[in-house]
């Protein structure tokens, strides 16, 4: 039982970028223009998500990539 529950865990945490928990997302990194970006234009006036996998123009960019503090400044 004990291996069951944590092979489900496993698979989880695997796929969960997959299925947009916000805490598996890749991090954005600390530079100014990600400080700064406050809305989905921001991002997308840099970023081009039409060849990225489930991504969409409406997407809200801000609640599933976070900033990590203490990155390149």
């Amino acid at each position: 039982m004990k291996q069951l529950a944590l092979l489900l865990l496993l698979a989880l945490m695997i796929t969960g970028c997959v299925d947009r928990i916000p805490p598996l997302s890749p991090r954005r990194t600390n530079t100014e223009a990600h400080r700064q970006a406050s809305s989905n234009q921001n991002c997308l006036s840099c970023h081009d998500v039409s060849g990225l996998r489930h991504h969409q123009p409406d997407d809200n960019c801000i609640l599933c990539h976070k900033l990590t503090y203490g990155g390149i400044r």
